[in-house]
C-alpha cells in the first residue's frame, strides 16, 4: 500500500496567532477538523455553515466563531454571509472552500443552477470574487501572503465528456439537454474546484 502523503508535521505547531480565516462546510467532516486544528494553532476560525444551530454547535466544539449562516444554495446567501463578515472583521487571511455535496439527484440552486456545480463551485467561486479584496489588503498590510484553498475530489480526474481527458461541458453546464448523472455533474464541479484556484492564481 502507498505511503500516504502528509503535510510536514512543523506546519501543525506554526503560531497562527492574530490570523482569520473561514472555513466552508465547517461543522463536520473535513471542515471541522481543518477549523479545529487552526484553532489550536491560534487563529480566529469563521465557521461558515448552512445550518445555523449545527454552525454554532460546531463552533463552541472547537473555540471558533459563528457569525451567520452560508448556504451555498443561494448567491443571496453569500453575499449577506460576506455583509457579516466585513461587518465583523477588516482582515482576511485565508479562506478554505471546503463545503460540498455528493451525487445526489437533480436539483435546482435558487439561481436556477443544477444543484452541484451551483453548490460545489459557482457560490463558493462568488464567495471567493467577494472577499478577494479583504485577502489582497490583508497581504499588503501584514507583508505576508493571505491564502486561498479549494478543496477538491479524485472525481475531477475521472470526468470526460468522452475524449479521456478531464473536462466540463460548458455546452450543457446546468444539465439542461443531457440526461441527468449525479456521478459526472458531482465531478465537473470537482474539476471546477481544481480549475479555480489555478485561474485565480
Amino acid at each position: 500500500m502507498p505511503k500516504p502523503l502528509r503535510c510536514d508535521s512543523k506546519l501543525l505547531e506554526k503560531d497562527l496567532s492574530g490570523q482569520v480565516v473561514i472555513v466552508t462546510g465547517a461543522n463536520s467532516g473535513c471542515g471541522l477538523e481543518t477549523s479545529r486544528q487552526l484553532v489550536k494553532q491560534g487563529a480566529t476560525v469563521i465557521l461558515a455553515c448552512r445550518n445555523k444551530e449545527k454552525g454554532e454547535e460546531a463552533a463552541k466544539d472547537v473555540g471558533g466563531v459563528f457569525l451567520a449562516p452560508l448556504d451555498l444554495g443561494s448567491l443571496e446567501v453569500v453575499r449577506e454571509f460576506v455583509k457579516a463578515f466585513e461587518a465583523y472583521s477588516d482582515r482576511l487571511d485565508v479562506l478554505v472552500n471546503n463545503a460540498g455535496i455528493m451525487a445526489c439527484p437533480y436539483g435546482k440552486t435558487k439561481d436556477n443552477f443544477e444543484m452541484q456545480i451551483g453548490c460545489n463551485h459557482l457560490a463558493h467561486f462568488l464567495l471567493m470574487r467577494l472577499l478577494t479584496p479583504l485577502l489582497i489588503k490583508t497581504a499588503e498590510t501584514t507583508g505576508k501572503p493571505s491564502r486561498f484553498v479549494a478543496l477538491s475530489s479524485v472525481a475531477a480526474s475521472e470526468t470526460s465528456m468522452g475524449g479521456g481527458v478531464p473536462s466540463i461541458d460548458f455546452d450543457d453546464l446546468l444539465w439542461e439537454t443531457r440526461t441527468y448523472n449525479e456521478s459526472v455533474a458531482y465531478g465537473q464541479s470537482k474539476l471546477a474546484n481544481y480549475l479555480h484556484p489555478l485561474g485565480a492564481s
